[in-house]
């Protein structure tokens, strides 16, 4: 009989410890997608809203046109290289006289790799390299920005366009 007293203390005892176990699963699974979720909205790209003024630019003046469509692009950022052609196609239409925009890049990298990032997508725009694009607010490449001839921002658009957003673009600059 006693022997049959401490097989079920030993069963109640692997029940309860069990029932622990499962239930700090589940609670140690909530807390990892709770965290990840919250770090997820952390990361969401950052660009500089509507009415913001940015910083000037070395060796750029805002004043210089009524519109300036800045391509915020990076050296290795396969959405930048994936938007070169359109890329082209807004620098094509700002030749054309189809653009009130006038485009000029800004890249974090050096001068060298810059340069080679724009001759080599044949993108033949004014660039300012080595700045810090955190100081315009933008944390992803690429990233397009429209101002006006006072810096103040009109426009964001984040990341490669599909289709609706290249149309968006090019409505935005149209003449």
């Amino acid at each position: 009989m006693k022997e049959n007293m401490g097989s079920r203390g030993f069963k109640a005892k692997l029940e309860v410890t069990t029932n622990i176990m499962v239930i700090a699963g589940v609670l140690v699974f909530g807390f990892v997608v709770y965290r990840s979720l919250t770090n997820h909205a952390k990361f969401a790209p950052e660009a500089p809203a509507v009415g913001t003024v940015l910083p000037a630019l070395p060796g750029y003046s805002w004043d210089g046109h009524s519109q300036i469509l800045l391509l915020a692009l990076r050296k290795g950022c396969h959405f930048c290289e994936d938007s070169m052609p359109f890329y082209r196609e807004l620098l094509k239409a700002e030749k054309g006289g189809r653009s009130k925009a006038h485009l000029v890049s800004v890249v974090p990298d050096g001068e060298m790799d810059a340069t080679r990032l724009l001759h080599d997508a044949q993108l033949d725009v004014p660039m300012v390299a080595s700045f810090q694009l955190q100081r315009l607010h933008v944390s992803s490449t690429p990233t397009l920005v429209l101002v006006d001839g006072n810096g103040s921002v009109e426009k964001v658009w984040v990341g490669e366009q599909d289709a609706a957003g290249q149309q968006a673009i090019l409505d935005a600059i149209r003449n």
